[in-house]
């Protein structure tokens, strides 16, 4: 495992009211040899979560740094699911993320503020 540099992570949390919340998905290892655990792939999984009226320059911004939005694995389910980057025909809305798990926000205050901002809409 290493350091992991992203500037357009670093970009967006400078530049929008955000709270980014982080998974590590480390698959079970056989216990053969301990250098085994280093070189087995792992997933880190990021859910970005901001506010309503940032929600298409966040996409846009994201798009020019060339990482796209997937459905997310583990949310806050108490918030509504809004992905910029998801292509809708006309008329239609997100689907719900299927699969995805409950995962509260360790800061209340941040999930005030996302709770605030939606309540504005």
């Amino acid at each position: 495992m290493g350091r992991i540099e992203f500037k357009a992570i670093v970009d967006l949390v400078q530049n929008y009211r955000v709270t980014l919340v982080t998974t590590l998905e480390c698959p079970p290892v056989k216990k053969k040899k301990s250098t085994e655990s280093f070189q087995t792939p792992k997933t880190l999984h990021v859910v970005i979560y901001g506010l309503r009226k940032d929600m298409d320059d966040i996409g846009d911004f994201l798009e020019d740094s060339e990482p796209f939005l997937q459905h997310p694995t583990g949310y806050d389910t108490r918030l509504e699911y809004l992905n910029p980057q998801f292509l809708l025909r006309p008329g239609s809305s997100i689907p719900r993320a299927d699969g995805a798990t409950f995962q509260a926000l360790t800061t209340q205050n941040s999930s005030d503020q996302v709770m605030a901002e939606k309540a504005k809409s």
